[in-house]
């Protein structure tokens, strides 16, 4: 009888410190949110793009703008803006998204995107890069990169 309480107070503890770290860690995701801001080359046709628009770009369906000049998309991958942008506009995690991208290049059907590790670098190979559009964990005041509103 005595063994039996304590297998079921055991039980109850388990199962509420599992409870509170999957509250924490839901809490902390929340708490790490953050905006994304989308970049373009300045040549680039559009002020204005839908969030379907973006997800389109980033899995390689959407591969020219309205001018029929090639879209090259770059991929910011610092951690928490990356992670971000991957919930918030595909729906992926980071290993579906990188899965997603193998399978494409696997069956012949896209390659790879270009993956860069500081805003800083973003926002040069953006302005340098004819058809190019980014994103960043911030609001930007250069002046070489249009900043592109996102409507839903």
């Amino acid at each position: 009888m005595k063994n039996s309480r304590l297998k079921i107070l055991r039980l109850i503890a388990i199962g509420i410190l599992t409870v509170a770290v999957l509250v924490f860690t839901f809490l902390d995701q929340v708490s790490a949110a953050e905006d994304i801001y989308f970049i373009c080359n300045k040549n680039i046709p559009v002020n204005t793009l839908s969030r379907n628009d973006i997800k389109n770009i980033f899995i390689g369906k959407k591969t020219t703008w309205d001018n029929q000049q090639k879209i090259t998309f770059v991929v910011l991958k610092t951690e928490n803006v990356y992670k971000e942008f991957l919930l918030e506009y595909l729906r992926k995690n980071k290993q579906q998204y990188e899965l997603y991208w193998r399978q494409m290049i696997f069956t012949g059907e896209g390659f790879f995107p270009k993956f860069i590790d500081s805003e800083d670098k973003l926002i040069k190979f953006v302005a340098e890069t004819d058809g190019a559009i980014g994103f960043l964990s911030h609001e930007t005041d250069n002046d070489t990169v249009k900043i592109i509103s996102i409507s839903n």
